[in-house]
C-alpha cells in the first residue's frame, strides 16, 4: 500500500513573487525526498499534471525547471510516482456525494487526502500552511431512516506538511502507513524495501516470513517496524549501536555459533544480536553494519 501525497492546489496561483515561490519549492522538495527516504513507495497526487501546474501568479512548474538549480530536484519530484488527476488515486468506493472545502474554496486535495486517510502536502505560500493538521469544512448526502438524503455538514482535520518540520509530526503514521494490512510473510517479504529502508533481509529470510501466520505475523511485523524505527535515528559515528526500544542482545559466546549464516556476499557471518518476539521464545537475529547505517536481517523464528 503506497504512501500518497496529495498536492494541495489551494497553496499554489498565489500573488507570490517568483523568489518567494521557488524557496517554497525548495522546502517542498526537501519535504517529498524526506519522505521517500522513509517510505520508497511514496506517491505525489496533483488535480493535473504536476509539470503543468502554475505555482506563482504566472509562474509555472515548467519555468520552475528550467532554473539549473531546479533540475535535480525536478528529477526526484519525477521520480515519486506522480498521479493525476486526484480521482485517479481514490477508492471505487468514493462517491460525488461529499464534499470538501477550505475557507469557502472547494478543497481537491485536501478532501482526497482525508478520503484516503493520507497526507496533504502544500507550498508554504502563508504561513497558515506551516501547520500539521489542516481543518476543512466536509459536506456529505447521508441516507436517512425512509431512504431520503440530507446534507450533513461538519468539520475534519486533515494530516498535513509544507514543510520537513511539520513531517516530522507524522513519522509514526508515515513509516507504518499500510504496514497493518500486510496480513502474509509473502506480502511482508514482498514490501521489505517500502516499509523497512534500512533493513537488508539475507534470502533464506523469505521462507522464515513465510512460515509465520496469525499472532506471531503480527508481532513479527511489530519488531521489524520498531528495528526500522530506532536504525533511522542511530548516528554510527556517534554510537556503536542504535538505542533499543526493546530487549535487545547479543547472543552467549557459548551459543555464536549457531548463529553463523552466509551472507549476501557469500562471506559466512555471525548474526548474534537479536530482538524478541512472542507468542513463544521468538528471535529475530542479525549483524550491525554501520557502514550502510543498516542492520543485516539473517532469521526470523524460534529461539536457535
Amino acid at each position: 500500500m503506497r504512501v500518497l501525497l496529495f498536492f494541495n492546489e489551494l497553496s499554489c496561483a498565489v500573488e507570490s513573487d517568483e523568489s518567494r515561490v521557488d524557496a517554497c519549492m525548495a522546502d517542498f522538495f526537501e519535504l517529498v525526498r524526506t519522505a521517500r527516504k522513509k517510505r520508497r513507495d511514496t506517491a505525489l497526487v496533483t488535480p493535473s499534471p504536476l509539470k503543468e501546474m502554475e505555482l506563482g501568479a504566472g509562474y509555472h512548474v515548467r519555468q520552475w525547471i528550467n532554473k539549473p538549480e531546479n533540475r535535480d530536484r525536478w528529477r526526484l519530484l519525477q521520480s515519486a510516482r506522480n498521479m493525476s488527476p486526484v480521482s485517479s488515486a481514490l477508492p471505487e468506493s468514493a462517491s460525488g456525494e461529499v464534499e470538501y472545502s477550505h475557507q469557502g474554496r472547494s478543497a481537491e486535495a485536501l478532501g482526497g487526502a482525508h478520503l484516503t486517510d493520507s497526507l496533504a502536502v502544500s507550498l508554504a505560500t502563508d504561513s497558515s500552511w506551516r501547520t500539521p493538521w489542516v481543518v476543512v469544512d466536509r459536506t456529505q448526502a447521508v441516507e436517512e431512516a425512509d431512504g431520503s438524503l440530507d446534507l450533513e455538514k461538519g468539520t475534519v482535520e486533515v494530516r498535513h506538511a509544507a514543510t520537513p518540520a511539520e513531517l516530522r509530526h507524522h513519522d509514526e503514521w508515515l513509516v507504518s502507513s499500510g504496514l497493518s494490512g500486510m496480513t502474509t510473510g509473502r506480502q511482508l517479504w514482498d514490501a521489505r524495501a517500502d516499509f523497512f529502508p534500512n533493513l537488508r533481509f539475507l534470502e533464506r529470510t523469505r521462507n522464515d516470513l513465510e512460515q509465520l501466520e496469525g499472532h506471531r505475523l503480527r508481532a513479527v511485523r511489530d519488531r521489524l517496524l520498531e528495528l526500522e524505527r530506532v536504525t533511522a535515528e542511530w548516528r554510527p559515528d556517534l554510537a556503536h549501536q542504535p538505542e533499543w526500544w526493546s530487549h535487545v542482545t547479543p547472543e552467549s559466546s557459548s551459543r555464536k555459533s549457531r548463529c553463523e549464516f552466509r551472507d549476501a556476499d557469500g562471506v559466512t557471518r555471525t548474526f548474534d544480536m537479536h530482538a524478541r518476539f512472542t507468542p513463544g521464545a521468538g528471535r529475530v537475529h542479525f549483524r550491525l553494519a554501520p557502514e550502510e547505517r543498516a542492520l543485516v536481517v539473517a532469521y526470523i523464528g524460534s529461539k536457535l
